[in-house]
């Protein structure tokens, strides 16, 4: 099978083969549910733990109606899969507004959450960064986690197989659609664990959800790549390459930024 996979590295004659031969069906099976069981099961608790302190969802201190806030604004228009900056710097002609209406009356449970710990830390300003997508540091972690945490990860393994979208620049390699398509997924699925401001295990784990997410994600990509910032992916995406290659994750925020929003998470 490695001698015919050689010869058509594009697979189209596993597909074939499968579809004449039950007994290498019957090998191939264990291989896919295994393997595959393995990576989604890592790739789900890595988010999980990631999610969980990136965003310091249970950090003491922090409010259900905190967290509520924090996730509603994160998954409003995929905002998480942006990094930010901790230090607010607000912008002329810059419309908050127009991204995050923050006039949304509390609910029935906000005001319970607030009534019980209205001694509760604030949360500050955070300023999301519209040209890094996908560099957002849960995301950053959760792809170096399963692909690149050691030397002989299947990210090191497989370096030289990546390529650039670029031919004028071919040293800068990127990350495959799939590899960041799957960690954001499952990014999102964590986030959706903390809707009510408390963990719940999420369903949003399952196949089938993933798997719209996971679309979303692609068709964000390709935007990116055949969009009007068409000339910046590469270069974007190479960043990406070096941050989960590194494991530079804590420096995701720290890029020059051209794009800013100031997302409030304050609860009055």
């Amino acid at each position: 099978m490695r001698l015919s996979a050689k010869k058509q590295p594009n697979g189209s004659h596993i597909e074939d083969r499968a579809k004449k031969d039950l007994a290498f069906c019957g090998y191939l099976t264990p291989i896919i549910l295994t393997r595959g069981g393995n990576v989604r099961t890592g790739l789900r608790n890595s988010a999980i733990s990631k999610v969980a302190t990136h965003y310091e969802l249970n950090k003491p201190g922090t409010s259900p109606a905190q967290v509520r806030s924090i996730v509603k604004q994160l998954l409003d228009q995929q905002r998480y899969i942006f990094p930010y900056a901790p230090t607010p710097t607000q912008r002329a002609g810059t419309s908050v507004e127009a991204i995050v209406d923050s006039t949304d009356p509390p609910s029935a449970a906000d005001e319970a959450d607030n009534m019980s710990s209205s001694n509760a830390p604030k949360k500050g300003i955070k300023n999301f960064m519209l040209d890094l997508p996908f560099h957002a540091p849960a995301i950053v972690d959760v792809i170096h986690e399963a692909w690149w945490n050691n030397g002989k990860a299947l990210g090191f393994k497989y370096a030289h197989k990546l390529q650039s979208h670029r031919a004028d620049r071919t040293d800068e390699v990127i990350l495959p659609d799939a590899m960041i398509c799957l960690a954001g997924a499952n990014v999102w699925a964590a986030l959706r664990a903390w809707e009510t401001g408390r963990y719940v295990q999420a369903r949003e784990f399952s196949q089938e959800r993933l798997e719209n997410t996971y679309t979303s994600l692609l068709a964000v990509l390709e935007a990116q790549r055949n969009g009007s910032s068409a000339k910046y992916f590469n270069k974007t995406m190479h960043e990406l390459y070096l941050k989960v290659s590194q494991s530079n994750s804590a420096d995701a925020a720290a890029g020059s930024a051209n794009s800013l929003i100031s997302l409030p998470i304050d609860i009055d």
